[in-house]
């Protein structure tokens, strides 16, 4: 039950952070959540919301699904550098 509540506190975190905070700082946040915790999908609901919130904020233009697909490539790209990671 402990690990929920974790989880819980850090979606709500990182929700707050990507609406009240510019990107640059909510990408880190949403990046150390996603090596803290296992399978942190939560990381592509941001990139979602980001990418809602500033539709035309991706280095490149006209490009209106950006953050989630770096958000997607992060997550994916997660899992063999958590299997490789010691303190993990």
């Amino acid at each position: 039950m402990a690990n929920i509540t974790r989880r819980l506190i850090a979606d709500l975190i990182l929700l707050i952070s990507v609406v009240l905070l510019p990107w640059w700082l909510s990408a880190p946040i949403a990046i150390i959540f996603l090596f803290v915790f296992d399978s942190y999908y939560e990381i592509l609901i941001a990139g979602l919301i980001i990418d809602s919130l500033y539709p035309h904020s991706f280095i490149i233009p006209r490009i209106s699904i950006g953050f989630t697909f770096l958000a997607a490539v992060v997550f994916l790209a997660s899992f063999p550098i958590k299997r490789n990671l010691k303190f993990y």
